[in-house]
Parts: structure tokens; sequence; C-alpha cells
């Protein structure tokens, strides 16, 4: 069992999950009790189509925008093979965020031309994976709900009431490679 394996089946609600991959990016992780597990029907629109789904969310958001997304890397760290960053996605041109994200990948599971371009930073992670034509499989574990007051949602710019999130797993070429997570705003914060 590699190391993403062990880690999510290690966690036995999302409240654990998420605290374990936003170690190291956030001090006081003490509002992660305050984020509430969704069903995904719970989920309104348009946040459920992006987030309801077995796809990346790179393609995914550049579909519902009708542009390519940009990364900004807040922070990383690379310890080993084990690769971890908190980013936000936003629109060329445009104001505001449009995803917020931690992921953790275990560059071991990658080809050197891969690992290059995910540690180069230039790209999302799923424009690397879909370009580089890596066998991935996305598969989402739980769905979340941010409440207003919740940290995550400084990166929004002018908050939006809530956001929602998924923690999922993803699989390249049949490894358990990368633990996710991925918040969208609210209704009130998605605009096409």
């Amino acid at each position: 069992m590699n190391t993403v394996q062990k880690k999510q089946l290690d966690h036995s609600n999302p409240q654990e999950a998420l605290a374990d991959l936003c170690e190291g990016f956030f001090e006081d992780r003490s509002w992660v009790s305050s984020c509430e597990a969704v069903e995904a029907d719970d989920i309104p629109q348009p946040a459920r189509e992006l987030l309801v789904h077995h796809k990346h969310m790179t393609a995914t958001l550049k579909a519902h925008h009708g542009q390519d997304v940009e990364l900004q890397v807040l922070a990383d760290r690379l310890e080993g093979d084990q690769y971890t960053r908190k980013i936000i996605l936003t629109l060329p041109g445009r104001s505001g965020v449009v995803e917020f994200g931690i992921v953790r990948l275990d560059l071991r599971f990658t080809d050197e031309e891969v690992r290059a371009a995910i540690l180069g930073r230039a790209a999302p992670l799923g424009a690397i994976l879909i370009g580089h034509r890596v066998l991935t499989k996305v598969t989402p574990k739980w769905y979340l709900r941010f409440p207003a007051d919740c940290p995550v949602m400084t990166y929004f710019g002018q908050p939006p009431v809530e956001a929602y999130g998924r923690l999922a797993m993803i699989q390249c070429n049949g490894d358990a490679a990368v633990e996710l997570l991925e918040v969208v705003p609210g209704a009130s914060g998605l605009e096409r």
C-alpha cells in the first residue's frame, strides 16, 4: 500500500482527512470542525456541477468558464518524493479565485518529465496530467460545506456566504498518487 492510499484509509471522517491535508498550511486548524460533510445532491448549482464528477477540475473549470485557468502556488514543500502545495486557480484577465486547493502528490508514480512539470509550478496539476497523457482516475471521497468564517474563504476575495469542496484521490496509471482538496465558492461567488 503506498503512502497516499494509507493516508486516505487512515481517516474515518472528512474532518480528520481535511485537518491532515491542511497541516503545515494553516497554523490554527480548529476551523476544520465547522466544515460539515454534505451529500452530493445537497450541493447547490453551479458548485455541484464543478465538484460532483470523476474528471480533473482543470478541465471542468475550463468548460464552465470557457477559458483556461491559471495556477498560483501560495505555498509548497517537497519532502523526499512527497510534494504538497496550497494553490488558487484564477481566470486570465479577470479578478477573483475560481478554486482554492491543497494537493499532496507521491511523485514516485510520475515519470521525470511529469515530475519536472509539476515542480515547475507553471500549470495546474490536471493540465499537466492531461497534457502528458497520464491515465488517471479521479475518485471523490467526501464533499464538504465551508462556512463564511472559515479561513479558506479569504482566498475568494469578496467572500461568498459559503463554499463547497471535495476531498478526492487521483490514481495515476493505476497507482493512488494524489490526495486533494478542491474548493469552489457557493452560488453567490461563481459567475460565468
